[in-house]
C-alpha cells in the first residue's frame, strides 16, 4: 500500500508520466505546484473541428516543452466541454511558457481556426496542496 499520504502507481497514465515506482510519482508531485486548467465551451456540432485544430496546437506546445498537457472531455456537465490540463513547477514557469507558445506565428494561425469553433471560455490555475 505505500506510506501514508502516498500515492498508487498501478494507473498506468501516472506510470507513463513519470515512472512505476511509488518514489518516483512523489518525486513528480513535489515538482509540480500548478496545475492550469484551460475550459473550452465548444458550439454545438464543433467538437471534431475543434479536436483536429487542437492537435495541431497541442504538437507546437510539445515542441516548446509547454507542459505536461492532456486534453480532456467532460461526460457530466456542460455538453460540448473541452479541457485542456497542464501542470507546471512555478507560476513564473507557465508565464514563461505562454508568453513563448503565444508570440509563435504557427502557434497564432492555429489559435485563429480553433477560436471560432469556441462559445466561449475560462482558466483555472489550481495550487497543488497533496
Amino acid at each position: 500500500m505505500g506510506r501514508p499520504g502516498s500515492v498508487r502507481t498501478d494507473n498506468p497514465a501516472v506510470s507513463a508520466l513519470c515512472g512505476t515506482s511509488e518514489s518516483s510519482f512523489n518525486s513528480y508531485m513535489e515538482f509540480v505546484m500548478f496545475v492550469v486548467r484551460d475550459i473550452f465551451y465548444l458550439k454545438f456540432g464543433a467538437a471534431r473541428d475543434a479536436r483536429a485544430a487542437l492537435q495541431g496546437l497541442r504538437a507546437l506546445n510539445d515542441q516548446l516543452g509547454y507542459g505536461n498537457t492532456r486534453a480532456l472531455n467532460d461526460f457530466t456537465g456542460h455538453s460540448y466541454r473541452l479541457i485542456l490540463e497542464s501542470t507546471f513547477g512555478t507560476l513564473a514557469e507557465y508565464e514563461e511558457r505562454l508568453a513563448t507558445t503565444m508570440a509563435m506565428p504557427e502557434w497564432r494561425e492555429g489559435y485563429a481556426k480553433f477560436v471560432p469553433l469556441v462559445e466561449r471560455s475560462e482558466r483555472e490555475i489550481l495550487r497543488l496542496i497533496e
